[in-house]
């Protein structure tokens, strides 16, 4: 087994290519809603090791806290809300967008986040000047944008029941470790989870500071929808590239992603497609038209229009292939270094643990 790896790692900003800002969003919006690709894409997401997205706590004992999957209608699903929020990092991370979350850390300006990070990265907040994730998936604070895509829930086809398992105690980011969070005074990019394939968790000991949980099984299978309005070709190779990946990437979801849990492979089912200028050009009234993708015809297509991320080999995508890559021939043991390892080891990079865990980068 090669030296452990700590089990996530950061996304590395673009510094050549700062996030382009532009009003299109704005000055564009009723030429969007005629002349936009509008339409939607059905997904099937499969679980690759065991998934939790926890409901409240269903009870206590002595402090501990027991935690059962969501469910709807007595099955568990998959809240779009989740999904959404991991399709848009991934986009920001392909993009080289800007950091959306971000926000000042006025109380501990040792941890302020927002002040490590390079202007030209920082959160839109102009709703004429926008990055194309803000415009395409909607942007807060002063912007108050809503997106051009929607994400439906994740129902259920087929559940694998993963067993109640008590975890380990999860822990808070930890930014004051700034060898590894801000290199150079700079934040060190966005952070993303390395994968476990075949991760097999036993039981911790039960504390007030972990909790029980109740998994969905590898092998599980969910299918959802997403719908998307006025994007132009640019922004749907996005949505897709987010949303499919490369061949041996894949994503990560819900609670215990530093244990190995949240593995899922997303890939399309169907798509549809509407020609919303149809409806103005044509002499027959209100006609509009949909073309419905599927099969080898719906792969060309999402690959053609994603082929400038596929192809790139910025410092950002290469860093994604890195870390998203799910490879059950890595000989790589993921955790967290010890308390012990820091004190002998405070100014070791992550860029350092990559090379010696054979990783490579």
């Amino acid at each position: 087994m090669a030296i452990a790896m700590n089990p996530y790692n950061f996304v590395r900003l673009d510094l050549s290519r700062p996030p382009q800002r532009d009003g299109r969003r704005i000055k564009n919006e009723g030429l969007n809603w005629i002349f936009g690709l509008w339409g939607s894409t059905d997904c099937r997401l499969e679980t690759l090791t065991p998934l939790f997205i926890g409901s409240n706590i269903t009870r206590e004992d002595k402090d501990h806290k027991y935690m059962d999957y969501l469910l709807r209608n007595g099955k568990p699903f998959i809240p779009g809300t989740s999904l959404k929020g991991a399709i848009r990092s991934i986009a920001e991370a392909a993009a080289n967008s800007c950091l959306a979350v971000a926000t000042e850390n006025s109380r501990n300006p040792a941890n302020d986040i927002l002040s490590k990070i390079p202007a030209e990265f920082r959160p839109c907040h102009d709703r004429g000047a926008l990055c194309i994730t803000c415009r395409m998936f909607g942007a807060g604070r002063k912007a108050m944008l809503t997106g051009k895509v929607s994400f439906g829930d994740g129902l259920p086809v087929k559940v694998e029941d993963g067993g109640w398992v008590t975890l380990p105690p999860l822990m808070v980011p930890k930014p004051r470790h700034a060898v590894w969070y801000f290199p150079n005074q700079q934040v060190a990019g966005r952070k993303f989870y390395y994968h476990q394939p075949g991760v097999r968790l036993a039981s911790a000991e039960k504390s007030p500071l972990n909790k029980t949980v109740h998994l969905i099984g590898p092998g599980s299978i969910f299918e959802f929808r997403v719908k998307f309005w006025g994007l132009d070709q640019e922004e749907l190779g996005l949505l897709f590239y987010a949303l499919f990946l490369e061949p041996g990437l894949k994503h990560k979801l819900g609670m215990g992603k530093p244990l190995g849990l949240g593995s899922v492979s997303i890939s399309p089912v169907a798509a549809h497609l509407c020609e919303m200028h149809r409806r103005y050009t044509s002499w027959s009234k209100g006609v509009l038209t949909a073309n419905r993708l599927e099969g080898e015809a719906l792969s060309e297509y999402i690959a053609k229009l994603t082929e400038p991320w596929r192809e790139s080999q910025a410092i950002n995508l290469q860093d994604v292939r890195q870390i998203l890559c799910f490879d059950p021939s890595r000989k790589v043991s993921f955790a967290y270094p010890s308390r012990e390892w820091f004190r002998g080891h405070g100014q070791v990079s992550l860029a350092d643990l990559v090379k010696q865990s054979g990783l490579g980068r």
